[in-house]
């Protein structure tokens, strides 16, 4: 019989499997967790077989939420490692846009929870201590037990298919692809959409969910209210690439828009006046600064909605909302 034929007994049988697992770990995501409670009940994890697009406008977060994201799951191979040996999960992750080092530097930061990015960056010109030195050297050697490969010289599909097989011998746990207007195919006649269904292809042999991040177009930006929408994926090159997917997440951060439009004092206005809307929206700064909103809006098997959650723009660093202090660096790189 073929093998993508089954029989309903097999589908029955799965399908008790899956309930009996939920039942016997209730609040843990059937798939992988993305460190995010709200996100994960929402999705349920990140399940294997299912390609997951994160698309955003440039300057809202995507990478530092995939390197953060691949950070939290590859601590999670690792542990499973411990408690069984035989399971030999990795991820991969495809950078074409960000260099291997700088990748490796954000790496860093989500790891030392009180270094900014650019502090990092002050080290590469000298002006670190030996003892900062020698932690930065400590963390290194601590991750690089991390089951991670980063492959930033192929954006081709079928270069991607063989690196899964080569590099991961079919025990591949999770894949990021970083980003999607950059991958190219061999067939010239190809769009975007028909990349994410090459992608879904892969997804479902593996058995391995598959990250996507895509830039959005600057017409949403001529809005009011610059909030993402599904309408925003049915425009341009991005049309029909929703149809492909199997879930659909903006990220947003209202504080990007709201910090660029500092008051400015009219010509009738009393300086008494224009100080207080001046307070106010200093206030609505900080208030606002960490929040971030990672918009379900499309989930094949499941719900949407709007995750609140937390982001630390210095670090990259997203996490649970109620579970985080709110952190006001002197400067955030928006």
């Amino acid at each position: 019989m073929d093998k993508n034929c089954y029989h309903i007994s097999s589908i029955i049988q799965s399908y008790l499997e899956e309930l009996d697992y939920r039942y016997q770990n209730q609040g843990k995501p059937l798939g992988l967790s993305t460190g995010i409670k709200a996100l994960d009940d929402t999705l349920g994890g990140l399940r294997g077989g299912e390609v997951i697009l994160l698309a955003a406008r440039p300057a809202m977060g995507k990478t530092s939420f995939a390197i953060n994201l691949s950070h939290k799951i590859a601590k999670s191979f690792l542990e499973e490692k411990e408690t069984n040996p035989n399971s030999n999960k990795c991820i991969l992750y495809f950078s074409t846009e960000t260099p291997k080092l700088r990748w490796f530097q954000r790496f860093i930061s989500a790891e030392l929870s009180d270094v900014c990015f650019w502090r990092l960056a002050e080290f590469e010109y000298g002006s670190q201590s030996y003892e900062e030195f020698e932690r930065i050297a400590n963390i290194g050697k601590k991750l690089e037990k991390l089951p991670i490969y980063v492959c930033d010289d192929s954006c081709f599909i079928n270069c991607i298919e063989k690196k899964i097989d080569e590099i991961c011998k079919h025990n591949a746990g999770f894949v990021i692809i970083d980003y999607l207007q950059l991958l190219r195919s061999e067939d010239k006649t190809q769009d975007l959409s028909s990349y994410v269904s090459c992608l879904k292809e892969l997804a479902q042999k593996f058995g391995v969910p598959i990250l996507v991040l895509s830039q959005l177009n600057r017409s949403l930006e001529k809005r009011q209210d610059k909030r993402p929408l599904m309408s925003d994926l049915r425009q341009g090159e991005l049309a029909l690439v929703e149809q492909a997917a199997d879930v659909v997440m903006f990220l947003y951060r209202e504080s990007y828009y709201f910090w660029q439009n500092e008051p400015k004092k009219h010509s009738k206005e009393t300086e008494e006046h224009f100080q207080k809307r001046v307070e106010k929206w200093e206030k609505k700064c900080k208030e606002i600064r960490n929040e971030c909103e990672i918009i379900v809006g499309k989930n094949r098997y499941g719900k949407t909605g709007i995750v609140k959650c937390f982001f630390d723009g210095s670090k990259g660093m997203f996490r649970d909302w109620e579970h985080s202090e709110l952190a006001f660096p002197d400067e955030v790189p928006f």
